[in-house]
């Protein structure tokens, strides 16, 4: 299924753009989009700022799920970022650690 480029700035209670929807009127392939939209966002280096420390990063999805993010989507992707495995091989830092902190495997 392709997803317009634009709908994972569709927020689930109708802030977002292009079309302002809400809720499940947005599918759910974008919604899935939009949560991993933030987590890259926040966790990654931009020419204005530095990435978030993954703890930050998470308050905040954790903070808008139900609110402008999928909250099963969130909790989807906690899940697998709370797996041992998932931090041994992730290309990050620790989640407590900041991230411009060099990476110690």
């Amino acid at each position: 299924m392709l997803i317009p480029d634009v709908w994972h700035h569709e927020r689930l209670d109708g802030s977002g753009d292009p079309n302002g929807l809400r809720g499940d009127e947005i599918l759910v392939e974008a919604r899935t989009v939009a949560v991993a939209d933030v987590w890259d966002a926040l966790t990654s280096n931009r020419v204005f700022r530095k990435a978030w420390n993954h703890v930050a990063a998470r308050r905040v999805l954790e903070d808008e799920a139900g609110t402008t993010l999928e909250p099963q989507v969130v909790a989807a992707l906690i899940a697998v970022l709370d797996q041992p495995s998932a931090r041994r091989r992730a290309p990050y830092p620790a989640f407590d650690q900041p991230a411009i902190s060099p990476i110690t495997v």
